[in-house]
């Protein structure tokens, strides 16, 4: 028994550290975020064609991006290490070709609760922590 916690403490205080220092915080939202995927699902780019993109200011608690067609602006009503819900957003209101990103990216958006970032990638999940959009950093 003595040999068994002897070989397991170490590893558990290993992982404790580990944990501990991979903690987020909110000013790794700070950046430009292109929109790479919708529920899993790779947004496909081809000419002529603007990624959704979001823009998370953290110290105005604002944000601001495309929606790929529109454009749009507003608040962020909470914001926790983990927990983040957007405001309402103002949009532009253009008519495009193809509404179907804009419109799926927008009800993302709009059910957002929770966020990961890891790296230079940000997650945004709904309030049962399913991923629904996925953006990689531009700056």
């Amino acid at each position: 028994m003595n040999t068994i916690l002897k070989l397991i403490f170490p590893l558990v205080l290993f992982a404790l550290t580990f944990s501990a220092c991979q903690q987020q915080s909110i000013e790794d939202l700070n950046a430009k975020w292109v929109n790479t995927h919708i529920n899993k699902q790779t947004i496909e780019t081809n000419a002529g064609f603007v990624a959704p993109s979001l823009t998370i200011i953290v110290s105005e608690k604002s944000v601001k991006g495309t929606d790929g067609c529109n454009r749009y602006m507003g608040l962020i009503d909470s914001l926790s290490n983990q927990y983040i819900h957007f405001g309402p957003l103002a949009s532009s209101r253009m008519m495009c070709p193809n509404m179907k990103i804009a419109d799926s990216y927008s009800q993302a958006l709009y059910e957002t609760r929770y966020y990961k970032v890891s790296k230079d990638i940000l997650y945004l999940l709904d309030k049962d922590h399913k991923e629904i959009l996925q953006f990689s950093k531009t700056q």
